[in-house]
């Protein structure tokens, strides 16, 4: 069985921890979410798991093999809004799996921007649509990437109520139906679930928080 799994998990920068440590496991099909408030550790332990950071302590491994020899796999959405501003918006649909060796049709690009209620924008450049917008189409790429390991880092950031609500859970559903490893980071636990979802607490990982309770 396809899993991600990591062991005796510590992440940090330097040698300062910042979370950990960690056990679980993420097998295709579901969807893992870790929750906790600003600080507690969420950014660093998605940057470890994409491998943008090393572990501190223990290991991370997908089918077995350490997570470092399958980075091809590893779709990472981060919590920053940094796109490249003068593409037009359908044009970064398509740019964007094409890096990923995973080239796709304009009408599939067409079919994600109804998803995100975008249609009306394809032909604008990404300057000209609000942040809220902008972070609609980089967590709509996802469903354009399929990437196995997917992790994306606070996909309610600048988001608008509506897009909250509606918009996030109907990509989340599509996800779950992919096989994909699914790994999202939020401020607070969210009202919609999939069938195959857990939630993991930070805040009993955190060494900042660790430190407050001592």
């Amino acid at each position: 069985m396809n899993m991600l799994q990591a062991t005796d998990l510590v992440c940090g920068y330097g040698k300062i921890p910042v979370i950990g440590v960690l056990n679980f496991s993420v097998n295709a099909n579901d969807i893992l979410i870790f929750v906790g408030p600003n600080g507690v550790g969420k950014t660093t332990l998605a940057r470890t798991l994409a491998t943008l950071l090393p572990p501190l302590r223990g290991k991370i491994t997908f089918n077995g093999v350490d997570i470092t020899k399958h980075r091809k796999d590893i779709y990472y959405v981060p919590e920053d809004v940094d796109l490249p501003l003068e593409l037009r918006v359908i044009d970064y649909l398509r740019l964007v799996p094409y890096m990923y060796m995973k080239p796709v049709e304009r009408s599939e690009a067409e079919k994600a921007l109804e998803i995100v209620s975008l249609t009306h924008a394809q032909k604008a450049r990404l300057r000209e649509l609000s942040m809220g917008q902008r972070r609609r189409v980089m967590l709509v790429t996802t469903l354009l990437v399929k990437a196995p390991i997917t992790i994306i880092d606070d996909p309610l950031n600048y988001l608008d109520e509506y897009a909250s609500e509606y918009i996030f859970p109907e990509i989340l559903e599509n996800l779950s139906k992919m096989g994909l490893h699914v790994i999202i980071t939020l401020r607070q636990e969210h009202r919609y679930k999939t069938d195959t979802s857990k939630v993991i607490d930070l805040t009993n990982y955190s060494y900042m928080y660790k430190k407050r309770s001592a």
